[in-house]
């Protein structure tokens, strides 16, 4: 033991410095024992008295003075912690600053086909780097971030952002340290903060298998393994040095002030359909092995609101290994206290979750927006009155009719399960991806599909005997027969299913729909036959977009070249295999000629007349029809049809053009996507 005397001090080390730094002080003459924890930097806010009848007391505090810790025992009643000293307080003189101002930038992921996945967007970045001569600052800052999913086939275009009623003077992210240089043996953090803005996370089982075709999971299992091994044997070879016992995992830290503010994030997840990433059969579909392992076949959460409560540490001095473990731990403790809130916004069971919030949100606003108002003046309270009001019945109409929608959604696509049709499931689920924007939207699509039920219905009852015939011969017929006759009796069921999840859906939607909506920064890359990476074309992009959607994504596979806008306002878009007119507005072909079938380019004035060998398949339903029987169709075996531009110089280019491309586009004639 040693002893200290009154107004002085004494160095102590520890002779285990891995193990517990437990401190044993013991006052005389009272003979009285304390034991301290030296990892715990507190102020001790009671007393320790000396004697139980008229003794004096004691008041301790455990300080930081940099990489040391100190304990300091007086007679005062200490009021605060002061955990540094005046001098480590000080920020010393300006060496260096960088600071960075980006106003945006943009990271597109593109995979080997080629193909763009992924745009990540940040706007008014600001980063801030100080180094001073006793700490460094480090401040970043970001005002909005937006990672668009960029696959046409995808549910949701958006799979990351800020929500969209947040304030637009607020910034997304925010990250602050302040790190001493004064201290070689610690890291010492005077401040450390992160804080991240309310997101809503919603992606499809697409996207996520086509991460984890591009990161290549297997491929990097492997690489670590011989990595491992290379390792393991360099290590073997190497002398056993003193510096390489202490590792940088066992370095201490110290943080004055640690804090990550709560994080919030509404996710949302469904299946797309389609049988693998990419939408061909090809690849392995990751997401749907998992929920097919754990006994999932129709999963769809949205707008799950998940919360993490902020974590908040002060004088903390641990190692490193220490201090993630005791994040690890906080944020796996807030996971699991959050997980009913993912199981109750299944679609399977009419998402309560959200409707619970909707109608919360909904009788707060109604009673907190006129009491607010009314602090100022009455005609705030009557303004506040209204807006509560409005809230209300917005809330309570978009909760319950979501629920309705999410249980006749779900209990369609179970009873489609049943017509064990495939094309009809993938057909359904195609078309559920257009969502009713109000209720005369959701009408109409709700007819839509009832009329698609009936027909695919009937037409089942003929086709699916044919197929079975041509695939498995005289079995295979007996099968179609029966899945025709399952069909004719499910799918106009699943009809009328549909058309009542569309109507409420449409009455949703409705209600929300003047609320701010946020849409894809830029419409993803297009590529041209030669799949070169090329500075990014707006219109290509627009092309390409356009071919890879119209008439049930049947031209997916073409390679957008070039386009132009007629005098009647269609859209004349000329890829590397056909030329296609389209009716942009709906969203229409009228018809399409193949380009290694024209025989012909006719340009005269503001017209141009491209001539071809007439095939069955040029012309697109009963436009088609009406185009075979008009005066276009010239001769048994070759047609003519007719584009009219705006001016002659439009007519010119667009000829001159398509004669240009029509003998360079042989060689790519047979590519494929």
């Amino acid at each position: 033991p040693q002893e200290l005397g009154p107004n002085s001090q004494v160095p102590y080390t520890w002779d285990l410095p891995s193990g517990s730094h437990s401190l044993v002080i013991e006052f005389h003459p009272s003979e009285q024992r304390m034991e301290f924890n030296l990892d715990k930097i507190k102020t001790y806010d009671n007393g320790f008295k000396l004697h139980k009848e008229n003794g004096r007391t004691v008041w301790a505090s455990l300080k930081a003075r940099g990489p040391t810790r100190v304990l300091c025992l007086t007679h005062e009643n200490l009021s605060g912690n002061q955990t540094l000293t005046k001098n480590s307080r000080e920020s010393g003189q300006m060496e260096f600053r960088l600071l960075v101002e980006i106003r945006s930038i943009g990271l597109s992921v593109i995979d080997h086909t080629p193909q763009e996945f992924l745009y990540a967007s940040f706007k008014m970045i600001r980063i801030d780097y100080r180094l001073l001569s006793k700490r460094q600052e480090f401040l970043v800052v970001i005002w909005d971030m937006q990672i668009d999913n960029q696959l046409m086939t995808c549910t949701w275009p958006i799979l990351l952002s800020r929500v969209p009623s947040a304030k637009d003077n607020e910034d997304f992210c925010q990250f602050l340290m302040i790190k001493s240089r004064e201290y070689s043996t610690i890291d010492f953090f005077h401040a450390f903060s992160f804080m991240i803005y309310e997101m809503d996370l919603k992606a499809d089982d697409e996207i996520i298998n086509k991460l984890v075709a591009f990161v290549n999971i297997s491929y990097l299992d492997k690489q670590t393994e011989a990595g491992k091994k290379g390792l393991k044997d360099e290590i073997s070879k190497r002398p056993i040095l003193a510096d390489d016992i202490q590792t940088s995992s066992s370095k201490n830290m110290y943080f004055h002030f640690f804090n990550i503010h709560p994080v919030k994030c509404n996710i949302s997840f469904c299946l797309s359909g389609n049988n693998s990433s990419s939408g061909s059969g090809s690849e392995y579909n990751f997401v749907k092995s998992i929920l097919g392992a754990i006994g999932v076949t129709v999963a769809g959460i949205e707008n799950a609101p998940i919360g993490l409560n902020t974590l908040i540490l002060k004088h903390s001095f641990n190692t490193r290994n220490d201090m993630i473990q005791r994040i690890t731990r906080h944020y796996s403790m807030q996971l699991l206290a959050e997980l009913y809130k993912i199981l109750g916004s299944f679609d399977l069971i009419g998402n309560p979750v959200s409707l619970v919030h909707n109608l919360g949100t909904g009788v707060h606003d109604f009673f907190y927006e006129p009491a607010l108002g009314l602090v100022t003046s009455p005609r705030d309270f009557m303004i506040g009155l209204g807006k509560g009001s409005t809230s209300l019945v917005k809330h309570s109409v978009a909760g319950i009719f979501n629920t309705a929608s999410k249980i006749t959604g779900s209990l369609g696509k179970g009873i489609a399960q049943l017509s064990f049709d495939p094309e009809y499931v993938k057909y359904r689920e195609r078309v559920n991806r257009e969502k009713p924007k109000h209720v005369a939207d959701g009408l109409s699509l709700g007819f839509q599909e009832l009329f698609g039920g009936f027909s695919k219905g009937i037409a089942g009852i003929l086709k699916s005997p044919m197929q079975g015939a041509k695939q498995e011969g005289v079995g295979g017929f007996l099968k179609g027969v029966g899945r025709g006759v399952i069909g004719v009796a499910i799918k106009p069921g699943v009809g009328l299913i549909d058309m009542a999840s569309r109507t409420t859906q449409g009455i949703r939607n409705t209600a929300t729909y003047f609320d701010d909506k946020i849409g894809r920064v830029r419409p993803p890359r297009g590529f041209g036959p030669d799949r070169h990476l090329r500075i990014y074309d707006l219109e290509k992009a627009i092309g390409q977009g356009i071919l890879r959607t119209i008439d049930e994504h049947r031209y997916s596979s073409d390679w957008h070249l070039f386009h132009s806008i007629t005098a009647d306002e269609m859209l004349v878009i000329v890829s590397n295999k056909n030329v296609l007119l389209i009716n942009v507005k709906e969203r229409a072909m009228i018809w399409r000629l193949a380009l290694e079938d024209i025989l012909e380019i006719i340009n005269k004035a503001t017209t141009v007349v491209v001539e071809a060998k007439q095939k069955s398949n040029y012309l697109s339903g009963l436009k088609g029809l009406l185009f075979l029987t008009n005066e276009n169709n010239q001769g048994e075996n070759k047609i003519s049809q007719t584009l009219h531009f705006g001016s002659p110089s439009d007519a010119e280019w667009f000829s001159q053009r398509l004669r240009n491309i029509i003998v360079r586009v042989k060689v790519f004639v047979n590519d494929v996507d």
